[in-house]
């Protein structure tokens, strides 16, 4: 593994495989290191029971971009990221973020980059304490193949596992006709 101790302002975007035996990315934030950045279209592997990423400081990763998920979340300790983006491919193959430990907060976005569609993606974050979504847990979204809205859903109160839950967004105005409802409704049902 390695460390991003001491420097600013790093970006690490990863497309392939970043693997240790023991912690992967660590020490991130350490010394007053901030703005930090990691995009990770791929796999980041520690060893058994360590971390992917361990964060130092609250402000020591600044943003988050993440798609590994499936059978292998990306396993971050400590600080939240100041932003975590979730980027999905398809509806089998999205981020999940596991979190131990969680310190800080953190603001949450999907990438324009992901392939959205009208489902829930499970267990996206797990960890994570609602009081920790500092801009909320929903929004709407636009992306190549649609626009969306979103929330993230914690499975039951308290488990601290967040379903993502997309729905098609739908901005059209309903049409009246002169049967129902009547001329001169004043509302209709959607």
């Amino acid at each position: 593994g390695f460390e991003i101790n001491n420097v600013n302002d790093v970006t690490i975007t990863n497309t392939g495989t970043i693997s240790a035996t023991a912690d992967a990315i660590t020490n991130i934030g350490k010394n007053s290191s901030d703005g930090n950045v990691i995009v990770n279209k791929g796999t980041i592997s520690s060893g058994n029971s360590n971390h992917d990423l361990t964060v130092y400081s609250s402000d020591g990763l600044q943003s988050l971009t993440n798609d590994q998920g499936g059978n292998d979340a990306l396993k971050l300790e400590g600080y939240l990221p100041v932003n975590y983006v979730f980027l999905a491919n398809s509806t089998s193959d999205y981020g999940k973020l596991a979190v131990d430990s969680q310190n800080g907060a953190t603001t949450f976005s999907i990438s324009t980059d992901s392939a959205l569609s009208a489902t829930t993606y499970e267990s996206v974050i797990t960890g994570v304490t609602s009081p920790r979504f500092t801009a909320g847990t929903s929004g709407t979204l636009t992306v190549s193949n649609g626009k969306f809205n979103y929330e993230l859903s914690e499975t039951s109160s308290g488990s601290t596992n967040w379903n993502l839950v997309v729905t098609n967004f739908d901005s059209t105005n309903p049409t009246l006709s002169s049967s129902s409802p009547s001329d001169n409704s004043t509302g209709v049902a959607v």
